[in-house]
């Protein structure tokens, strides 16, 4: 059996140590191919545990916050879910493993027209890219059972939270109090809405 050098990177130096151990998020890493969601010329780093920027405002989160997001939903299965600021479409692509729908919604047209191709590779056809502003959301295909959105929020995710289905979650980072950055799941029941704060985590702004 060939020894996945970048995989072993990824698990033993990353999400291990981070405490994230969940088997179902570890597959999620082995299954999706995340340099394959890469240019030619940003594939070394690709599985660098650092957030990466494609421009001056658009990124893609480090692999141990994403498994940290990953780790709050990822035992559940979702009929209908939003991923705010995808990118070229990783998350989407992990997202799709656990969702029978994705509405992947990304603001930067050259970014979306990324998604598009690498989904096609990947042959993921349970993903809808949409290229639209980003803090509306997107009500088309609203209600959605799981939200997660790919950075940190500078005040309540209020109009997401209106999207969601009458059960429903909602995975954020929010900029907390001294502007410490922390991961947020919201629970939604009927009309009653949880919320929790998890790991401090170090995330480039959003929305």
């Amino acid at each position: 059996m060939k020894v996945n050098l970048k995989e072993n990177i990824v698990i033993n130096n990353q999400l291990l140590p981070n405490n994230i151990t969940n088997e179902s998020v570890l597959k999620l890493f082995r299954l999706i191919d995340k340099v394959s969601f890469f240019d030619e010329v940003d594939k070394s780093m690709a599985n660098v545990d650092d957030n990466f920027f494609f421009n001056e405002k658009r990124f893609m989160l480090k692999n141990s916050i994403i498994g940290k997001l990953l780790n709050l939903i990822v035992d559940s299965n979702y009929s209908n879910a939003l991923n705010v600021g995808s990118g070229t479409g990783f998350t989407s692509a992990i997202l799709s493993q656990i969702s029978s729908f994705v509405i992947s919604l990304e603001s930067d047209k050259s970014l979306h027209e990324k998604e598009k191709k690498n989904l096609k590779i990947h042959e993921i056809e349970n993903v809808k890219s949409v290229n639209e502003k980003l803090n509306n959301g997107y009500k088309n295909s609203m209600p959605y059972d799981l939200i997660f959105i790919n950075g940190c929020l500078s005040e309540s995710p209020k109009i997401f939270l209106d999207q969601l289905d009458s059960v429903g979650r909602l995975v954020c980072i929010e900029s907390i109090d001294f502007h410490i950055k922390k991961i947020v799941q919201y629970f939604k029941k009927s009309k009653i809405l949880e919320r929790k704060e998890y790991y401090i985590v170090n995330a480039p702004l959003l929305l």
